[in-house]
């Protein structure tokens, strides 16, 4: 079922709350738009005058995903796409502030302790923590530590062939690593990134 509602809700959102990439428009943009920011390779969704505005349209977003999560079964797998198209969308260098705070604040109220990361999702995860963002690492760490890890951990065991469970856990290992040496995410649940480095150290022994 989320396989069919989210491309509907993201491509209805998609033009208001995400950059433009001018490498993909075809056609030229008009000079006075291309004026309204310092990057010529992408066109902001809005600038910090608009600020409440994209709030209002952000909070309308994150509430039809929550919604979706609370009616209708077997729906957290839409938080993949969630994070999937955050990645694709605001987790470059050339996304400013006042846009990251808006996506950020709106997105981090969804219930992400209810996210399962696929493989490709964990991928997602080391291609941001190996970029220069440190936004988007806050927002990792911090959707990060709402995952109940040791269930993942153990289901990706029993349903991943060994190369593939054992290269899941040598990635989880790095982002645990790298996240705990944010000094912005150290800030966010240190307690339980710690707990869960010392968990993956302990299996990990055990699959190799």
């Amino acid at each position: 079922m989320c396989d069919k509602i989210w491309p509907v809700l993201s491509e209805m959102f998609a033009p208001w709350i995400t950059p433009y990439w001018t490498r993909n428009l075809r056609e030229p943009t008009a000079a006075w738009i291309q004026q309204l920011t310092d990057d010529r390779s992408v066109l902001l969704p809005w600038i910090i005058t608009d600020g409440p505005y994209a709030n209002r349209t952000m909070a309308m977003f994150a509430e039809c995903i929550r919604f979706i999560i609370d009616t209708m079964p077997a729906s957290s797998k839409i938080l993949s796409f969630v994070w999937q198209f955050y990645v694709v969308n605001y987790a470059h260098s050339s996304v400013k502030d006042h846009v990251l705070n808006v996506v950020h604040g709106n997105l981090l109220s969804l219930p992400w302790d209810r996210f399962n990361p696929a493989i490709n999702d964990i991928e997602l995860m080391i291609k941001v923590i190996d970029q220069y963002l440190p936004d988007c690492h806050l927002f990792l760490g911090s959707t990060f530590t709402w995952v109940n890890w040791s269930v993942w951990i153990n289901e990706l065991m029993t349903t991943q062939s060994l190369p593939i469970a054992s290269r899941m856990h040598v990635c989880l290992l790095n982002l645990l690593v790298k996240l705990s040496n944010e000094p912005n995410v150290r800030q966010v649940r240190k307690k339980q990134v710690g707990e869960h480095r010392t968990d993956i150290h302990r299996r990990t022994k055990l699959v190799h």
